[in-house]
């Protein structure tokens, strides 16, 4: 394995194990939603500044693929920052504690641009510093008001988000069971991200709204249909390409499945919360 992958992995074991800590320190499932609530923060955040702006890109030397692969890397990163940040609400940190936490992963990338496994175009480290300042104590004010209905509606879209795309990219780049084949997306260099990315949303706020309203569970099905049906329309157009038709089908809905259930699941639990206020 190369720098690049054992770095990016242990990353990703320390984000494992700090989000570990943080079950063990209150055995509470609600900090999975925060948990997943913040992914979907972070990549939200990552397709409108990394791809979309162009503004670094991840070596891990992993992928056969230098797009994908730093696709990979913006995904150890989506994973591994929101568990410090749920870490930093259960120990009930003061604002002030952001700044260390902030030091300590600009430091990790200015280490990593150092190695090589890292490279800045027009970002910024104090950039770094001064989000990641903000990006902590917010996952505090998320989780003391996450009761009120907008913010209700925000955990339930991101948390789909946040569970969606991580899985989709696993299907696409790393088990490599389909392909997308949009001319003007591939010329801009997008491929597949901005496939998944505006489906993760269209889903996302589907499902975040539903909830939200008390749907009816035939609309719930109805939007289950309704992504099985897209899936299919997209491989008979020609957008999505699988060598195993059958297999990339049951799995790509395997991947909106596990996003739809943890929607239903959150939406409960916060529902509970506020019947019990």
């Amino acid at each position: 394995m190369d720098l690049g992958a054992w770095a990016y992995l242990s990353l990703f074991v320390i984000g494992l194990v700090v989000l570990g800590i943080s079950y063990w320190k209150i055995r509470s499932a609600r900090i999975f939603i925060l948990y997943f609530t913040v992914i979907g923060i972070t990549l939200l955040f990552d397709f409108f500044i990394y791809l979309l702006g162009n503004a670094y890109v991840y070596k891990l030397g992993v992928l056969n693929n230098d797009e994908l692969d730093s696709h990979l890397g913006a995904m150890v990163n989506g994973l591994v920052l929101p568990s410090f940040a749920v870490l930093f609400v259960i120990m009930r940190c003061r604002w002030y504690w952001s700044i260390p936490l902030a030091l300590f992963f600009t430091l990790i990338e200015l280490t990593f641009t150092n190695w090589g496994i890292f490279k800045t175009y027009w970002w910024n480290p104090w950039y770094t510093i001064a989000g990641l300042v903000i990006y902590f104590p917010v996952a505090i004010l998320w989780w003391i008001h996450g009761k009120k209905k907008w913010i209700h509606f925000g955990t339930l879209l991101l948390s789909f988000y946040g569970i969606f795309i991580p899985l989709h990219f696993l299907l696409h780049a790393v088990f490599k069971t389909r392909s997308y084949h949009v001319e003007w997306i591939e010329q801009l260099h997008r491929g597949s991200s901005a496939i998944t990315t505006i489906t993760g949303l269209i889903f996302a706020i589907a499902l975040a709204y539903l909830s939200i309203i008390h749907g009816r569970n035939r609309w719930f099905y109805f939007i289950i249909i309704c992504y099985i049906a897209y899936d299919i329309v997209l491989k008979y157009v020609g957008v999505v390409k699988a060598e195993h038709t059958v297999l990339d089908s049951v799995l790509s809905f395997l991947t909106f499945l596990l996003g739809y259930l943890f929607v239903r699941y959150a939406d409960r639990k916060i529902k509970t919360l506020v019947n019990h206020t």
